[in-house]
């Protein structure tokens, strides 16, 4: 596959990274959003939509497959997502359980930095698969 299919790919990454997961002071307040469970599958959704379209762009790669085809699904992406979803849960949990000695010391940051930091480990290593799938196609 030539660069001007891989770049673009490896830059979305990237992008959509950025985008999700911002870098936060521990004075900044996080949004709901940033500490959804959900957040890994709803950016791979998202970079199945710029996939998708970069496909139709190639035509298809003369391989003959559909798109859905050389996804496999999804299935890779659910089953990473579950490889990681005691760790998640467990570090939501801390996230969003803020006891009463981290509301006077305020220092429930250190728990909302490791489960976004876990959210964006997820979330990089599905959609490096989606992508090394998509451009070994």
């Amino acid at each position: 596959m030539t660069d001007e299919y891989v770049v673009p790919c490896w830059a979305k990454i990237d992008e959509l990274l950025e985008r999700h997961f911002p870098e936060i002071s521990p004075d900044e307040e996080v949004l709901d959003s940033q500490l959804n469970i959900n957040l890994p599958l709803e950016v791979a959704t998202e970079m199945k939509d710029f996939l998708s379209v970069l496909w139709e762009e190639m035509g298809q790669n003369g391989t003959g497959k559909t798109f859905e085809e050389i996804m496999g699904a999804g299935r890779l992406n659910e089953l990473t997502y579950e490889s990681y979803l005691d760790l998640l849960k467990k570090a939501e949990k801390d996230a969003l359980n803020i006891t009463i000695w981290e509301k006077i010391t305020k220092t429930n940051h250190e728990d909302i930095v490791a489960f976004r930091s876990i959210l964006r480990a997820c979330t990089r290593e599905i959609l490096e698969l989606m992508v090394k799938d998509f451009l070994n196609e």
